[in-house]
């Protein structure tokens, strides 16, 4: 046999071999995603949680998608839509009444399918984040980067949770790795599915659509100037085929709000809400002044006039905030954004798993803080070190775009977690490259990831100190 021929089924044979150790570690995932879901099981849902049960309830009754009396966009459709294909109305509401207002009578046991999705997108999650990793790097990379997101807490606690983020991070995850295969083969081709995976996530968060601006900038930016046109054609198939995705639902607000809402009717409410700082809590995005806030919202009865009250009442607060407000912004968003006090531990504070032991509390707790700090450590160490093919840009613009909008609007831990997956393959990346990718760090890269990782320590050690103290 050739020499070439030679070096291709060894290739082959390589790459075999990675898939099937993906699908065991798929395997994995889902085993251990099971057994948590069931020992939980049923767990009390919260918040967010209530609406996208009592839409998707609505949705599978033939009522619509719509929340109360009259929201009918308040927060984007593919999660409700989602869960709406496996939930059974009847067994899951109480009465008629209950499954149009979702303030009470959800039956929890009634709750198995919907987390059973959730658990299929968690484990899916898993091999999205694998395959970025092996986009943007190399096998091993992608080994790694499976492993680690197999195991870390908080994508198996959101594995039966029932906000949007799982769902999301799915999208974006696979979105942000389709783009990544399809600039490394310079093929056309792929750019509808990019564009239409991009779509779907931002039918699930709307952030998705600055994230799309960003990620089809980077492949152009980063390619020869010889392949620049068609790497620009490329980047325009996938921002069409992501409008052509969301129109529908836009088409759709149109016809039943009376005017054009891109996606949902919560973004100004959520910018107001993270504009209203009066009573602010270190490292608790609650406060007197965005409780007030809601309840001269929620007291308006239309959704249109809503968000309209919520834009003007947004626009003010941050006028009158001026000149000081970025730095205010700053300081209190970003250590939301980076708090570990994810929601699972939110729900065990609040009893949603029931009578669960101190000690077991604990070392989830403790757990969950030290594998975030970890990953968000390595992952700054990763990024700094991955200069070549402007991997690093990718992370930065995307990453920077989130940052920038969650300290304009409002943010929370729950909003980080889409982005741990691309976190977490530069962590295996880090892993991968050990001491040496530590001492090839230039000043300014190792001074960046230093300064990242003890802003990200110091705000762990502000919640042990706070919680635990």
């Amino acid at each position: 046999m050739p020499a070439a021929l030679e070096a291709v089924d060894s290739d082959g044979r390589r790459v075999v071999r990675v898939l099937a150790s993906l699908l065991l570690l798929a395997v994995a995932a889902l085993a251990l995603r099971v057994y948590v879901m069931e020992r939980i099981f049923p767990p009390r849902i919260l918040g967010d949680e209530m609406y996208y049960v009592v839409v998707a309830s609505n949705l599978a009754a033939g009522r619509g998608h719509i929340y109360g009396e009259n929201a009918r966009a308040l927060r984007p459709p593919a999660h409700a839509w989602l869960l709406s294909r496996v939930t059974n109305p009847d067994a899951l509401m109480d009465s008629e009444r209950t499954s149009r207002t979702g303030r009470r009578g959800v039956h929890l046991g009634a709750l198995r399918p919907l987390l059973a999705v959730e658990v299929a997108l968690g484990t899916a999650l898993v091999m999205a984040t694998a395959l970025l990793g092996w986009g943007l790097f190399d096998r091993r990379t992608a080994l790694v980067a499976g492993a680690m997101a197999a195991v870390y807490p908080t994508f198996v606690a959101y594995s039966h949770l029932l906000w949007a983020e799982t769902l999301f991070a799915l999208l974006i995850t696979s979105a942000l790795a389709a783009l990544v295969w399809m600039e490394r083969g310079r093929v056309a081709w792929p750019a509808l599915g990019v564009g239409a995976l991009f779509g779907a996530a931002a039918l699930t968060r709307e952030i998705a659509l600055p994230v799309v601006v960003a990620a089809v900038f980077w492949a152009v930016l980063t390619v020869d100037a010889s392949e620049r046109r068609a790497s620009a054609f490329r980047g325009v198939l996938v921002l069409v085929a992501t409008a052509l995705v969301v129109l529908p639902w836009v088409l759709r607000n149109q016809a039943q709000l009376g005017r054009i809402l891109p996606i949902s009717s919560v973004g100004w409410i959520a910018i107001g809400e993270g504009n209203s700082l009066d009573g602010r809590q270190w490292l608790r995005p609650a406060a007197p002044g965005r409780s007030v806030f809601r309840e001269e919202v929620n007291a308006i009865s239309g959704e249109v006039e809503r968000s309209e009250f919520a834009r003007k009442r947004a626009l003010e607060t941050i006028a009158e905030a001026q000149p000081a407000w970025i730095f205010t912004k700053l300081a209190h968003n970003i250590p939301l954004l980076l708090s570990p006090d994810v929601f699972h531990l939110y729900k065990l504070r609040n009893g949603s798993y029931g009578d669960v032991p101190e000690v077991t509390r604990r070392m989830v707790a403790v757990a969950t803080v030290l594998a975030y700090a970890g990953v968000a450590c390595l992952g700054a160490f990763g990024i700094a070190s991955a200069r070549r093919g402007n991997r690093r840009l990718l992370a930065l613009l995307v990453l920077g775009s989130v940052l920038a909008l969650h300290v304009v609007a409002n943010a929370n831990s729950r909003f980080r977690m889409p982005w741990m997956p691309l976190v977490i393959v530069f962590a295996a990346h880090a892993v991968i490259g050990g001491r040496s990718l530590v001492t090839g760090l230039r000043p300014t890269e190792r001074s960046g990831a230093i300064l990242a990782s003890a802003a990200v320590i110091a705000v762990c050690l502000s919640y042990a100190w706070l919680d635990w103290s």
